[in-house]
């Protein structure tokens, strides 16, 4: 698992280099990476679909995200994958030694959010909810 974890990290970082976004390599990196943060965080389509900005219709677009098709380049697509990028960063430096609780949290109701789980926030704010969720968690990990 941490190799699979470092592999994922080193994937992020060298993709969401501002550089590399006209890059469809880069971007097709992006795309499995995104993808497997959602299967860790066991997400529905439909919430993977909102929380890439796409509308429900876009299964299609999903499926190809998916098999590796290079993400979107555009600002609102990248921008939302790297404040989620962001998020499961922070849950990995707020909770080294436990996984299970990084990829789980998302889910839990939260007083912070006023009872909410953080993916309902993100899910009902949509870009402002994730940028909310990814503030509280900077706030939290004293950056």
């Amino acid at each position: 698992m941490a190799l699979t974890e470092n592999r994922l990290s080193s994937e992020k970082s060298t993709a969401l280099s501002p550089a590399n976004f006209a890059d469809p390599v880069a971007r097709a990196q992006i795309s499995k990476a995104v993808m497997k943060l959602f299967d860790h965080w066991a997400l529905s389509d439909a919430e993977q679909l909102s929380l890439l900005g796409f509308n429900e219709g876009s299964r299609k677009r999903l499926a190809n995200l998916r098999r590796g098709t290079p993400i979107p380049n555009n600002i609102d697509t990248l921008d939302r994958v790297g404040h989620l990028f962001s998020i499961h960063k922070n849950l990995r430096l707020l909770l080294p030694h436990d996984r299970d609780i990084v990829y789980q949290w998302i889910k839990f109701p939260n007083v912070a959010f006023n009872k909410l789980s953080p993916l309902q926030v993100m899910l009902e704010y949509r870009l402002v909810g994730i940028v909310k969720v990814r503030l509280y968690l900077e706030k939290m990990a004293g950056m």
